[in-house]
């Protein structure tokens, strides 16, 4: 079910972009909205007070005399996305408004709506034995075959990482470069489900069957949620 943002009562501020007055401004991105966040978000910068928000939903901390936060922190309330800490580069001192700005890529939890773009939702087990422990803390990602250089490309998407059930989900928006080539017959994309633990990575197989027909071995729908959740085990993955 898609979620909608919880309404949080805010201070708005008239004008939009840094200015001198402005110490630090935050941009909060959704990946799979393509929007800005400023609703159902409990934002802290270290050393400072609560912010302000823009008109075009950015959130602004504008005391000219603070110090600059070593760590602004993201606690979503109500939506679907992890917890986030930043450490923001501290800006020269003839700054730029530009300097003055940080952002913020949310990362998606199994509970998001992934309407519109590829993606996969699932469970990963220490192994396929019954009453296996979960795997928690695993990075999940994407990644397609390339068909110019023959090689796995993985997505850029910042996905979240796999809950204390072992839950995941993962997601990318399919936009090769200029020589590259996405591995597409029709609509079904060849892809492959990637996790890290620590300095470990290990991949579903290539003919892995994400769809119950035999001849899409190793591919899903493009654009789709895969329409099962999957049940993996570390153990049957293969290292890359």
């Amino acid at each position: 079910m898609p979620y909608t943002q919880p309404r949080i009562p805010q201070i708005l501020v008239p004008r939009d972009g840094p200015d001198r007055k402005v110490l630090v401004a935050l941009e909060v991105f959704d990946p799979l909205s393509q929007t800005l966040v400023s609703r159902g978000l409990k934002v802290v910068a270290k050393g400072l007070g609560l912010p302000l928000v823009s008109w075009s939903g950015r959130f602004v901390w504008t005391d000219p005399s603070g110090v600059w936060p070593s760590e602004i922190t993201l606690e979503p309330i109500g939506l679907p996305f992890e917890n986030e800490v930043v450490q923001p580069s501290k800006p020269p001192a003839n700054a730029k408004p530009e300097d003055l700005l940080v952002r913020v890529v949310l990362r998606p939890t199994a509970a998001a709506d992934f309407s519109d773009v590829t993606a996969i939702r699932g469970q990963l087990a220490q192994s396929a034995a019954p009453g296996a422990l979960p795997v928690v803390g695993a990075q999940a990602q994407l990644a397609w075959f390339d068909t110019v250089t023959n090689a796995w490309v993985p997505s850029p998407e910042l996905n979240g990482v796999s809950d204390s059930d072992g839950e995941f989900a993962a997601f990318l928006r399919l936009q090769p470069a200029m020589e590259q080539e996405a591995d597409l017959n029709g609509r079904l994309l060849k892809i492959r489900v990637q996790f890290t633990r620590g300095s470990a990575t290990r991949a579903t197989p290539d003919n892995y069957a994400f769809l119950a027909d035999p001849t899409s071995a190793g591919r899903v729908i493009e654009g789709q949620l895969l329409g099962r959740d999957l049940q993996l085990a570390w153990a049957d993955l293969q290292p890359i």
